[in-house]
């Protein structure tokens, strides 16, 4: 595999050296199961087992004490390198302004895939096998033991998603009053816990070892500023948790241990195509043979579509419930031309859709109480196995005490193992994504209600339901690392271009200088 780029010695800054230096973005691309799922399975209150812990594994730059006082990379302190003088003209000025005002503009967003990690991994998985066999047979003893083998990719799937955490979180900053899980006034559970900033940003600042290629692909995730505006992650926090919530996941099938909770998170279901009317698939938490293996269902084994009950889990619903009722667009049709004979047939055929609608009107705060109490029988959570979400608590010191045994657990006693099949290593975060984030898989079926992205693409086939094809659709005409970037990973679930005026600048540079 060809390297993709270099990490700085100081990647973890968040100023480049120059405008014309490599930029990155990410992208967002949500597509949901439209079938009902089991309700039960969207609410989840995860505790777990603590170990001890006998010291703090951070970069070698970093400083314990200045944890709490030290602020994350932030795609807004990216600034011009200014070599004009104070003699400068008024004309030179303003253009500097205009520059500048692009530059913090929003270009584009994009909703990450959570499946990166897990994807990157489970082609890693033969390798891992026929190394440990073989070194089994070298050394004359009894045959290797496939448990064994299964911990420790457990592990290395687990630190991957580690990796990917601090990758992503340091290309935003996150703050407190924006961070605070809401509380129901109704809920009397005293462990309903805020995500504390200090416990993300401690786990940032953790060594995790990976092997360099997967080190290197997944230094291109998280937000980017190009020299026309911001390319940014949609929910940064939940997309945050998700990936420590997979982590601890992976890491307690390390240890083999269970998690102590009322529900956990559906992690055999994962990502359905939005148009998909097959229902999800529940299952037990072991991770299946089948889904290690090429070709696999891309769902096996991972938490996706996750959102907490704070203000950025209120506006990925409502996101979700716009991606769903858009689907249906001969309703508005409908209710313009006041056919009321049509409309009583479509909600007769369509009962989802007016579920999904009326848990839309829904404002914030009674969202959020609703969503607490978690009662079946609510239209709100309802429409979340409509929707494809499943609705999480958790505490972040669960989160950080879990990461740093899974950490822990590598150093003190498997990181020889890794070390005699692959390069391992740990990287701090490089402070920016890449632009090829921007980039999307998309199936083909033969429905009726095609996207027209779909349709334009020329993939048609004869046997109506039967099959269906993939293609990669992203933004931009990328080239280079980028489009190898994109193919590769499919980052995004979706993604939404904002100012199409600076969409086409950068597609003007794209073309222009093969980027």
């Amino acid at each position: 595999m060809t390297m993709l780029y270099e990490v700085d010695s100081d990647a973890g800054s968040s100023t480049p050296n120059s405008v014309q230096s490599h930029y990155s973005t990410s992208t967002s691309a949500s597509n949901t199961s439209n079938t009902y799922a089991n309700k039960s399975k969207y609410f989840h209150r995860i505790s777990v087992p603590l170990g001890k812990h006998t010291s703090l594994m951070l970069d070698s730059n970093d400083n314990v004490d200045d944890i709490e006082e030290e602020e994350g990379n932030d795609e807004t302190d990216y600034e011009l390198t200014r070599n004009a003088s104070a003699s400068a003209t008024a004309t030179a000025t303003n253009s500097v302004s205009t520059s500048e005002h692009h530059q913090h503009s929003l270009l584009a967003q994009f909703e990450l895939n959570e499946m990166i990690p897990f994807n990157l991994c489970k082609h890693l998985y033969e390798k891992l096998q026929q190394e440990m066999r073989l070194e089994t047979q070298l050394r004359g003893g009894p045959q290797v033991d496939e448990d064994q083998i299964d911990k420790l990719y457990y592990l290395l799937i687990s630190l991957c998603y580690i990796k990917a955490f601090k990758q992503v979180y340091s290309t935003i900053k996150l703050e407190q009053n924006k961070i605070d899980l809401c509380k129901s006034e109704q809920s009397n559970d005293k462990d309903e816990e805020k995500v504390c900033i200090s416990d993300l940003k401690l786990i940032s600042h953790l060594q995790v070892y990976v092997p360099e290629r997967i080190d290197m692909l997944l230094c291109g995730l998280g937000n980017l500023v190009t020299p026309h505006g911001k390319v940014c992650l949609l929910w940064p926090k939940t997309t945050l948790l998700t990936l420590l919530v997979n982590a601890i996941h992976y890491g307690l099938l390390y240890f083999n241990e269970k998690i102590i909770s009322r529900k956990l998170p559906n992690f055999e279901s994962g990502i359905k195509n939005f148009n998909n009317k097959e229902k999800r698939k529940s299952g037990d938490m072991k991770f299946t043979k089948e889904s290690r293996e090429l070709g696999s269902d891309h769902g096996k084994g991972v938490a996706t579509q996750l959102i907490w009950s704070d203000y950025e889990g209120y506006e990925k619903f409502q996101t979700y419930c716009s991606r769903y009722l858009s689907q249906f667009g001969d309703v508005e049709q409908m209710c313009r031309q006041n056919n009321q004979n049509e409309l009583y047939q479509f909600h007769l055929t369509h009962p989802e859709y007016s579920l999904v609608y009326e848990a839309s009107l829904c404002l914030y705060l009674e969202w959020s109480k609703r969503i607490n109490k978690y009662d079946e029988s609510d239209v709100i959570v309802s429409a979340l196995s409509i929707l494809g979400l499943q609705f999480v608590t958790i505490q972040s010191t669960i989160l950080k005490n879990m990461t740093l045994r899974i950490v822990q657990a590598y150093t003190k006693y498997e990181a020889a193992k890794f070390e005699k099949i692959w390069k391992m290593k740990n990287t701090r975060g490089t402070g920016k994504g890449m632009l090829g984030q921007l980039c999307k898989e998309e199936k083909v079926e033969n429905d009726q209600r095609l996207s027209m992205d779909s349709k334009s693409s020329g993939n048609n086939n004869d046997n109506f339901g039967q099959h269906c094809s993939k293609l990669c659709v992203s933004a931009f005409p990328f080239t280079g690392i980028n489009k190898t970037f994109g193919n590769m990973l499919k980052p995004s679930r979706h993604y939404d271009i904002v100012d199409s005026e600076a969409a086409l600048l950068l597609f003007q540079d794209i073309i222009n200088q093969g980027v």
